[in-house]
């Protein structure tokens, strides 16, 4: 297995499409002065997670280089691909099938010898559909996101914690992001589910959200 991190630079996305729902979702995190020092004396990063099938399960990035104002923003781009194991809270996130790019009413076949198809029209109109015929594995997505630093990452998004079997299987991102922050925690690694010190912003009917960390409590405007 090898790590998400190191095979996913060359693997080009697809371009974005024009269209308002091709839009760029944005967020804005601001951080109180007395907050800030705090937190960065005690090496916490700031972490955001993309929600997917109603779960948020991998830490998209983690970021220990954040100031007072602190923007991120994704692209609806898609990566599908499977991986063996699911390790929870802090597992890092490992690619082992080959990943194809895919949009939302898409599918993509994980045909019997382990590989990933080009995907093609097809399943629910807001999901992206695996349809496995290989055997047990994790369906995941990677996504393309720009951390605080202007940098735009393409990292794993989701794994299932649960492995399917033969079938079809759907992902049906949503446009919530979870964002915390956490000592000893890197990008692409799973995440709790009962995560302390968070914040959930939705985006589904706005592109911009802001959230405010002032003295150890999130407010939204």
């Amino acid at each position: 297995m090898r790590e998400a991190a190191a095979i996913l630079a060359d693997r080009p996305m697809r371009a974005v499409a024009k269209g308002t729902a091709n839009m760029a979702k944005s967020v804005e995190i601001q951080i109180a002065l007395a907050d800030l020092e705090f937190l960065k004396a005690n090496q916490y990063q700031l972490c955001f997670a993309r929600m997917v099938n109603g779960a948020y399960t991998v830490v998209w990035q983690s970021y220990g280089g954040y100031l007072s104002n602190n923007p991120f923003s994704w692209l609806p781009l898609y990566q599908l691909f499977g991986t063996n194991t699911f390790t929870a809270n802090g597992g890092e996130v490992t690619i082992d099938t080959n990943a194809v790019s895919i949009d939302l009413g898409e599918q993509a076949v994980l045909n019997p010898d382990g590989n990933m198809e080009p995907a093609v029209t097809g399943g629910p109109a807001d999901g992206i559909t695996m349809i496995n015929q290989y055997g047990p594995i994790h369906p995941g997505l990677i996504g393309v996101s720009t951390g605080p630093d202007g940098v735009q990452r393409t990292l794993p998004m989701f794994v299932a914690p649960l492995a399917i079997a033969t079938g079809t299987d759907v992902l049906t991102p949503a446009e919530k992001m979870r964002v915390w922050f956490q000592q000893n925690v890197a990008s692409g690694t799973t995440t709790n589910q009962d995560i302390s010190m968070a914040v959930e912003l939705d985006l589904t009917a706005v592109d911009l959200a802001r959230a405010t960390y002032s003295q150890g409590n999130w407010s939204t405007t």
